[in-house]
């Protein structure tokens, strides 16, 4: 065949092929065709192409491009365009380092993987938006010519966001429980049904203990849904067969996810309730020793008391009555002082004070006290009432209250001020007394404990010889009689002690 035959079977098949991509172009079977100028690629689109695989590419939910083996795209999808943030005639026949940020070795890497069947992910960055993004890659080999790519491009960033979030979440509950881990008492977390999520390490120690599962799981089960349960102590009998004893709390925990859940928690009062018993033990042990030591000093006081009267009325001088008054006196305060802590050790010892009531003028009581302690401390007082003043109460016990709380306004009192002693009969249930005295107030830290045994206000000359009772027996006797005692002391207006007694008291003995 010679040369002119030859380039006439070229010119054939090229016009043969020329005619092929008019047919196509023609019948809507081509989307874009690439024309090559000297080393590099010019891409011209064809507008109203309606092919099938264009609707597929374009319905897809992942961005999808085919790639020039230089980079240049050829096609973009809308999905792609979306992601990159650009229209498509922007995206076409840009480079593919220029479209999603990134520099030529990621372009070289992304189109290798086309080869090698797998996919690579990193970031693809436009403009202010960033997305991390999967790209699998497949080469499509053209005859003659260089390879073109097809690029499916996954939107993987709630993805990898979620497993961030996973894996704080995970580092956070693995943190948690290394910190639950490390707590001196055991953590549970069960739901009303019995079911237990979580035990805590010192949790696990207990879960062979005998009764301790069964009460967690109906500490579970009975919790309030208003609010945390009371917390109540059990005990049980671990493996080792000792017992123990726990204090147990409960709380529910609400999320939306999940039903309601009870946290319990079982903290080890053993040796918290073993101290307890042997500080009982120890306070009745001391509180009977001074009943009985009560008891066994009026015998002889009784008999110091006889002989000092006695000795009274056989004195032959005034030198020797002095002495016997010394002898009374001394055994009046200690008679006084043995009653105070028989009365201790009836209250403590749960007998309580006990009391005889009867019909009773309150006037005639102050005025009794009044009159010993203005002859025998020089006292002044100024007494006001109101109202009927009567009730049904112990004279002996009242006296005793009355006189205490006189006495320690005469001992704390300003010495040129009267002791004010109001009393108020106008209401028809009770009856209220106030015994005020001006002078230095009590202490601010002394007077939530005024009223505990064994207390004593500042120093005074006149109350040398108390014990520290005296407060403690008379808020007994009132409480007693079902009435309140207070105290309020400041400088404007000094010390009140403020009785409310009801009208009122169960007649005969009572404790």
């Amino acid at each position: 065949m010679s040369s002119a035959d030859v380039e006439i079977a070229n010119l054939r098949r090229k016009l043969s092929e020329a005619d092929e991509l008019l047919r196509a172009i023609h019948d809507g079977e081509v989307d874009a065709f690439v024309l090559r100028h000297h080393d590099s690629y010019r891409v011209h689109t064809l507008q109203g192409a309606d092919s099938a695989y264009r609707m597929l590419v374009e319905g897809m939910r992942q961005g999808a491009a085919t790639i020039a083996g230089d980079g240049t795209i050829l096609y973009a999808n809308r999905r792609l365009c979306e992601m990159v943030g650009a229209a498509p005639e922007a995206v076409v026949g840009q480079s593919l380092d220029q479209c999603f940020g990134c520099d030529r070795a990621t372009v070289d890497e992304i189109l290798r993987s086309g080869t090698e069947g797998k996919s690579v992910e990193f970031v693809i960055r436009a403009g202010q938006q960033s997305i991390v993004a999967s790209i699998s890659t497949c080469a499509l080999e053209v005859e003659g010519r260089a390879p073109v790519f097809c690029l499916v491009v996954s939107d993987v960033s709630d993805k990898r966001a979620a497993e961030k979030r996973q894996e704080v979440l995970a580092e956070e509950r693995a943190e948690l429980s290394g910190i639950f881990s490390k707590l001196p008492f055991a953590v549970f977390v069960a739901d009303s049904r019995g079911g237990i999520y979580y035990v805590n390490a010192m949790g696990e120690k207990l879960t062979t203990s005998e009764g301790m599962l069964d009460k967690v799981r109906s500490f579970a089960s009975e919790l309030a849904a208003d609010g945390p349960r009371d917390p109540e102590e059990i005990e049980v009998k671990h493996g080792d067969g000792s017992t123990g004893c726990y204090r147990l709390y409960a709380n529910a925990v609400r999320t939306t996810l999940q039903p309601t859940r009870a946290v319990v928690v079982a903290m080890d009062v053993t040796h918290e309730r073993e101290s307890r018993k042997r500080r009982e033990r120890d306070d009745q042990l001391r509180e009977t020793f001074v009943a009985i030591l009560g008891h066994d000093l009026r015998t002889p006081l009784g008999a110091i008391q006889t002989a000092g009267d006695l000795l009274k009325r056989r004195a032959r001088t005034p030198e020797d009555a002095k002495m016997a008054d010394i002898i009374l006196r001394a055994t009046h305060h200690m008679k006084g002082l043995t009653d105070d802590m028989l009365d201790l050790a009836s209250s403590r010892l749960g007998e309580g004070i006990r009391l005889f009531p009867v019909d009773v003028d309150l006037a005639t009581l102050i005025a009794t006290v009044t009159e010993e302690l203005a002859s025998s401390r020089a006292a002044d007082f100024s007494v006001e009432t109101l109202g009927a003043i009567d009730g049904h109460w112990d004279p002996g016990r009242m006296t005793q209250v009355l006189s205490n709380l006189l006495s320690n306004a005469v001992s704390y009192g300003a010495p040129s001020r009267p002791i004010s002693i109001r009393i108020d009969g106008r209401a028809a249930e009770e009856v209220t007394i106030e015994v005020n005295n001006q002078g230095e107030p009590i202490a601010a830290d002394v007077l939530p404990v005024l009223f505990d045994p064994f207390r004593r206000g500042r120093a005074s000359a006149e109350n040398k010889g108390g014990i520290g009772l005296g407060l403690y027996i008379a808020e007994q006797i009132v409480s007693a009689h079902g009435g309140t005692i207070q105290v309020q002391s400041n400088w404007e207006q000094g010390t009140t002690f403020t009785l409310r007694l009801p009208r009122s008291s169960a007649g005969g003995p009572r404790g």
